[in-house]
């Protein structure tokens, strides 16, 4: 999905979907950033907004995890 074509909506829905599919995904935002060819500005923004709405925990890590997973481990 190329950044051009997706709304910020759309990346939403996409990282969420990942997150739901996935219990105990942990990611940085590079990681985040490669796993979906986004922009750092980005990443912090969809981030940022899923934080905001309580689906992840910002780590002191760096890392995002589902507040149900604030134990797992950061994928490497």
């Amino acid at each position: 999905m190329p950044v051009v074509e997706a709304s910020v909506a759309d990346w939403i829905r996409l990282v969420r979907a990942e997150y739901e599919e996935m219990p105990g995904l942990v990611l940085t935002c590079p990681q985040i950033r490669r796993m979906w060819g986004i922009s750092s500005d980005l990443c912090v923004r969809l981030m940022s907004r899923l934080v905001a709405e309580g689906f992840v925990v910002h780590r002191l890590d760096g890392s995002y995890a589902r507040p149900s997973d604030m134990h797992a481990k950061r994928a490497s």
